[in-house]
């Protein structure tokens, strides 16, 4: 049996950790997991075969509970390959997207159909357990599965509000180098400063998504040191609808239109970090190959 899952990076508005209640938008920097399954030749001790770039324990507790939630009570032998476009480590969903997609991959080897929702939980309760995210980063999994704008409730694991991005938005990503820290240790700061975060989380809920990347932000900086003010401003002056670090960074993502990509692109300091357009939304069909 095989099966192929394929999602995508995504992008910050609004962090999660000072509130529960985080927003994020998918970005086209795909992620494909790819799983053969068979009945293990020894049941007692089934074998797992991983490339050795996703082999993870994060990838290795998303395989397990896969195969426990989509083929319960059977023993399997497992080839494992994960191809991502995503960056590690700088804020930019890598881990929501390789979780979901190998969930997505073994769900497709065995002929089941999940909804992103259901997904997407599986997806956050493994991350929070694993230890890679603080809150489960539920709006990271739907962005990463969908591509859509997602409001969502982490605590409760629920979508508040959902749609497909602005059609007209498109995104240009500055990656310097380093990497972020990881977020279960920054949570207690974060959430000294709910008040501001719910400011953010309130303007994406109403759908004033660049007013709530613009708060994000700025809150965001003030407790890393990331000094992007500047930068940020400059973006605007050439065509920036708006911009923001996305996650914990160090990656700042700006959203822009077609006509001022070009113009928007030259305003990062490419000398020191990697300037990738992209667009805004999914590139790609969730799943592919055939079970």
């Amino acid at each position: 049996m095989r099966g192929v899952g394929r999602t995508g990076g995504a992008i910050s508005l609004v962090n999660a950790l000072a509130t529960g209640v985080g927003c994020a938008v998918g970005v086209g920097l795909s992620v494909e997991a790819e799983a053969t399954l068979d009945d293990a030749q020894d049941p007692g001790a089934p074998r797992w075969d991983l490339v050795p770039e996703c082999d993870t324990p994060l990838v290795r507790a998303t395989l397990r509970q896969a195969i426990g939630q989509f083929a319960p009570g059977r023993s399997l032998d497992v080839r494992l390959s994960v191809r991502s476009e995503v960056p590690r480590g700088c804020g930019l969903k890598s881990s929501s997207a390789v979780s979901t997609a190998v969930l997505l991959a073994v769900a497709h080897a065995v002929g089941r159909t999940v909804s992103p929702e259901a997904l997407c939980r599986v997806s956050a309760d493994v991350s929070q357990r694993v230890g890679v995210s603080a809150t489960g980063a539920f709006e990271d999994a739907m962005a990463s599965v969908t591509g859509d704008l997602v409001v969502a409730d982490n605590p409760g694991r629920t979508v508040l509000r959902r749609e497909p991005p602005d059609s007209r938005w498109t995104g240009v990503l500055w990656v310097p180098g380093g990497e972020h820290p990881p977020a279960p240790t920054l949570l207690a700061k974060f959430q000294e400063h709910a008040e501001e975060g719910e400011e953010a989380a309130a303007l994406a809920l109403a759908g004033e998504y660049l007013a709530a990347m613009t708060r994000n932000t700025e809150l965001v900086e003030q407790l890393l040191g990331y000094d992007y003010r500047s930068l940020r401003e400059s973006l605007q002056q050439r065509g920036a609808l708006a911009s923001g670090v996305s996650g914990l960074g160090p990656a700042l993502a700006a959203l822009t239109t077609t006509s001022s990509i070009a113009e928007v692109m030259g305003g990062f300091p490419s000398e020191w970090g990697k300037v990738l357009p992209v667009p805004i939304g999914p590139p790609f069909p969730p799943v592919g190959g055939a079970p």
